[in-house]
């Protein structure tokens, strides 16, 4: 068969066609909730049992959408299985059917028992070995692989948008257009300078802005250069907008702030105004700011110009590479977005996890090559982590930085780059590898030194009650690392 290619619900004049064409309705009664599992932008997630027409029960999730909604709403969530619906592979969530027949409207998709990846992840901390992450990782990439085929870009791929079932096979969802961007819990504003063109063929003060499932919405008045100089009006160019005729509707209102809709040529753009010192006629630089994007998951591209492609869905899986290999961690810690987006820009990229094959930390780089045509395919990526599934010995090499986990390394390494830095006591080492939770333990047994750990061993670990595998790992090297380093112990620092 040949292949397919995604249809964007937006481009149906009639939005209720595309859920015609690629949901199945399904009869409300053959539903049952059973209880509440989370909540989305548009209602509570629960977990239920949906009646086939064979009679036989499967275990579903449903998202409802709550009541009082308007009719932009219900398109909105709607649209998310007008997207689902779509596709059939088993690295992405299976749509099961909507049911928009009867007032409460739902979706109804597969029930993932483990939960979202990062999440998932966290509680089982340290529990499954380097080949059983290699193998999510390979199926995330087969997910994503599918869809880069369909021309279909997800733009917000995370740990947290990876749902896992109980045979621990991983699947990528969160389709919803009106989210991807603006409701993500990550998403943050961005900054980037440009230059203000003054040769426009139209400007036109915005009284009111707001965001439809069409584009961005604008309401103002033609104004003139002039009168904006006389005003001692600056220009922060706060969007760009795609669209022939912005100009058309209003749904919400930003009465504290004034805006000028710009168009030059085919680009529109959307300067924020607000009173400065009298203007020059050479100082019209400014910044764009793009809407809200998760930035710890974003590629620089995508970040400072909104261009979102596959590539930039690369640059998101290495991401998800690394939270998957470092057990649920936080992309760049506690960094601030506009330190992370600094860092970025200036070559540094995230250290290996601790105990990562060299082989994934450098796959991972791959993926944050600041040219997105220096990033590998998904197809490409599919076929490396199969390679390293059928050969599991090229995953015993470790990076030489995977026993100092926690520090921000240039992609390029020099002589000024920074070691290790130090702690001073055993409860901060404990914190800084993530084990806080066995300061007490170590204190029972009579561990209240740095010095003092010099001579632990495993058998150890499993006396003073540490016997999870992985956090017996994760303790063990570190220690090795205070041995390696001499008698002056330097353990990691957590830049968190």
């Amino acid at each position: 068969p040949g292949s397919r290619t995604y249809v964007h619900p937006h481009t149906y004049e009639d939005p209720n066609q595309a859920i015609r064409d690629f949901a199945k309705e399904i009869d409300a009664s053959s539903i049952r909730i059973e209880r509440v599992i989370g909540a989305g932008e548009f209602g509570e997630v629960c977990s239920g049992r949906l009646k086939l027409p064979s009679k036989r029960e499967i275990c579903v999730a449903i998202k409802s959408l709550k009541a009082g909604y308007s009719e932009k709403q219900r398109r909105d969530f709607l649209s998310e299985a007008s997207i689902m619906g779509q596709f059939d592979h088993p690295n992405i969530i299976r749509l099961e059917g909507v049911v928009t027949k009867c007032k409460l409207v739902m979706i109804i998709t597969e029930f993932m028992e483990n939960g979202s990846l990062d999440s998932f992840l966290r509680k089982h901390d340290g529990q499954f070995t380097m080949i059983q992450l290699v193998g999510m990782l390979r199926g995330i990439a087969s997910g994503m692989k599918y869809l880069s085929d369909m021309n279909y870009v997800h733009r917000d791929l995370a740990a947290r948008n990876i749902l896992v079932n109980s045979n621990l096979v991983c699947k990528v969802s969160d389709f919803g257009l009106s989210r991807v961007l603006e409701d993500d819990p990550e998403a943050a504003y961005t900054t980037r300078v440009s230059t203000f063109c003054r040769k426009a063929s139209k400007q036109i003060l915005i009284t009111n802005i707001s965001s439809s499932v069409t584009g961005t919405v604008l309401v103002g008045m033609e104004v003139s250069q002039a009168w904006l100089k006389q005003n001692n009006f600056k220009f922060q160019v706060i969007l760009y907008v795609h669209t022939s005729n912005p100009l058309t509707e209003v749904n919400c209102f930003k009465h504290e702030t004034l805006y000028m809709l710009q168009k030059s040529g085919s680009q529109w753009s959307v300067a924020q105004l607000s009173p400065v010192q009298p203007l020059t006629h050479n100082s019209l630089s400014l910044n764009i700011h793009g809407g809200k994007i998760p930035i710890r998951w974003t590629a620089p591209e995508a970040i400072a110009y909104r261009k979102f492609t596959s590539a930039s869905d690369v640059w998101s899986y290495g991401i998800v590479m690394w939270e998957v290999v470092s057990f649920g961690e936080r992309p760049y810690w506690e960094m601030s977005n506009q330190d992370v987006i600094k860092a970025i820009d200036e070559g540094y990229r995230l250290p290996a996890p601790m105990d990562c094959p060299l082989v994934l930390h450098q796959l991972m780089l791959d993926c944050w090559e600041k040219a997105r045509s220096d990033r590998p395919k998904f197809g490409q990526i599919v076929n490396i982590l199969d390679k390293l599934i059928r050969n599991p010995s090229s995953l015993k090499q470790l990076t030489q930085s995977s026993a100092c986990p926690f520090q921000m390394r240039p992609v390029k390494q020099d002589a000024n780059a920074q070691d290790c830095l130090t702690v001073a006591t055993l409860e901060e080492w404990l914190d800084a590898i993530k084990m806080g939770q066995y300061k007490e333990n170590f204190s029972a047994a009579g561990y209240v030194t740095l010095e003092s750990l010099i001579y632990l061993i495993s058998s150890e670990l499993n006396k003073i009650g540490i016997t999870l595998p992985g956090h017996q790992k994760r303790i063990l090297s570190s220690v090795q690392n205070f041995q390696t380093h001499g008698a002056h112990l330097q353990p990691i620092r957590s830049l968190r």
